[in-house]
């Protein structure tokens, strides 16, 4: 492991690294140094390594944040769609990882997710309504931006 997982100037294996994610035992600060390396890996192992963080075992909320936000930078982050979708719409979530799930469809412009995003408009909560309100205002340039460039 890399010294930043464990004191010395070696890499840490990938191996490791899902193990930290998949963890809930692990040390958080550990775990969220992992979350940033599976982040700068940007592929599908691991999107589904990002997954684990999201689990209920997981009682951090920061990290569940900051899961929420790394599958929403990656270039693959639009195969992790559904998860993000799964975590705004779950009630018994803390409200900042679902305002970060809505705000990581719009980062990864996850079109598709415009009908399942604009009823959080009209969120009870402030954070997750104004970045509803920021996400369905993304998408839709977005999606008219792709519109016109399917029309050339």
């Amino acid at each position: 492991m890399s010294r930043e997982f464990r004191g010395d100037d070696h890499e840490p294996t990938w191996e490791e690294v899902k193990g930290l994610l998949a963890d809930p035992e692990a040390p958080v600060e550990k775990r969220y140094r992992a979350l940033f390396y599976a982040r700068s890996r940007d592929d599908s192992e691991a999107i589904e390594a990002l997954y684990k963080v999201l689990e209920p075992e997981t009682k951090s909320v920061l990290l569940r944040h900051e899961a929420c936000y790394c599958i929403g930078q990656m270039e693959h982050g639009l195969e992790g769609a559904w998860k993000l979708e799964n975590v705004m719409d779950d009630v018994n979530e803390h409200p900042m990882v679902r305002h970060e799930a809505i705000e990581g469809l719009a980062a990864c412009g996850s079109v598709d997710s415009l009908d399942k995003i604009r009823p959080y408009l009209t969120h009870e909560n402030e954070a997750i309504r104004d970045t509803a309100t920021l996400a369905v205002e993304s998408l839709e340039n977005l999606k008219k931006t792709k519109d016109t460039d399917a029309q050339r």
